[in-house]
């Protein structure tokens, strides 16, 4: 799921309407709004990079994949 099919997904439980002109611009200006507010909200998350080290053994690799799921699941991987 990318980060507008997130951000409508949550709209929608917030009972917003999510029609858009296009399929860019939503009709409901206030949805608009929330959704610059969404992406700014994502954009300002800074998340750990590697540091080039190595970490040993499993939690290496769970480290990895988790930082990995993070990223997809807000959007900025």
């Amino acid at each position: 799921m990318n980060m507008r099919e997130s951000f409508e997904a949550w709209a929608k439980q917030q009972g917003r309407s999510v029609g858009t002109i296009n399929g860019i611009t939503y009709f409901d200006p206030f949805v608009s709004g929330l959704w610059q507010a969404w992406q700014a909200s994502r954009a300002a998350i800074v998340l750990p990079e590697s540091t080039g080290g190595y970490i040993a053994g499993e939690y290496g690799n769970g480290y990895a994949d988790a930082l990995h799921e993070v990223k997809q699941a807000i959007g900025v991987d």
